[in-house]
């Protein structure tokens, strides 16, 4: 019996134009699958995460106390409860605004119990409140379903959601301390115009978001491209996987041989 009439007997189809092993296109060998996308380093995606957003949260924190000491002081008042009763509480009054750069930016403090842009101010407090902290969470539930789903090693989407889970962290540990969220940076534009109404006050965490955002929406824009220098790393190992280690040399050789005429 001849190799092909065994290779047929024994459920092999031989190979077209090259004998036994043939080329990528015959069904014995492998194709070499398609590059997929770099994935990022576990460990350098587990170390991003929470070291910026331990910073945001401790740069954030830290300002506020900052802001609640400087800029205002604490008052003892009679609050009335819903049995009737009054209750003293200790309240944080604003005492002074401090001007950074004169018709530009000052530092005041400001309690915000709504969200951004005072939205959902006009909603009972009781609501209020446990509605935020609610949404907070959520949002930060997607962002880390979102960072972990991210697989190439797109550093700037991924500092980006750090960014915006540390700006969300920030401003839900004030909802759940304070029940509002302590603000302090101020600015407008009065220097040019001095009938323009001033920018909603914000903070760091608020910034960070910001930023956080801002970084999607460039990605968004200007979708990532793995960077030139990889793409033999990852044919080399596709070729691997496809069980065809023996290119992988030659390409080698082909593509330091092509850099260096270059």
């Amino acid at each position: 019996m001849t190799t092909e009439e065994q290779n047929t007997s024994n459920g092999h189809a031989p190979a077209e134009g090259g004998g036994f092993f043939g080329d990528a296109t015959s069904g014995l060998v492998p194709p070499i699958p398609e590059k997929a996308a770099p994935q990022a380093p576990r460990w350098a995606k587990l170390l991003l995460l929470p070291a910026v957003v331990s910073m945001t949260l401790a740069l954030d924190q830290g300002t506020k106390l900052l802001a609640q000491a400087e800029l205002a002081e604490a008052v003892e008042t009679a609050v009335p409860q819903d049995d009737g009763t009054l209750k003293q509480v200790k309240v944080w009054r604003p005492t002074r605004s401090v001007t950074v750069v004169p018709g530009l930016f000052n530092f005041r403090y400001v309690e915000n119990p709504a969200a951004a842009f005072s939205l959902t101010i006009n909603m009972p407090e009781k609501v209020r409140k446990p509605f935020l902290v609610a949404v907070s969470i959520l949002a930060m539930v997607l962002i880390l379903s979102w960072y972990w789903r991210t697989r190439e090693p797109d550093w700037l989407v991924l500092s980006s959601f750090s960014f915006i889970l540390g700006g969300a962290l920030g401003n839900l540990v004030d909802r759940m301390a304070y029940g509002y969220v302590i603000d302090f940076i101020d600015w407008h534009l009065s220097i040019i115009n001095p009938s323009w109404h001033h920018w909603p006050t914000f903070n760091i965490a608020d910034a960070a978001i910001c930023v956080g955002a801002a970084g999607v929406i460039l990605r968004t824009f200007k979708p990532y491209q793995a960077p030139k220098e990889a793409e033999g790393q990852w044919q080399s190992e596709a070729l691997v996987e496809s069980g065809r280690p023996g290119e992988v040399s030659g390409e080698h050789e082909a593509g330091k041989a092509s850099s260096t005429s270059s």
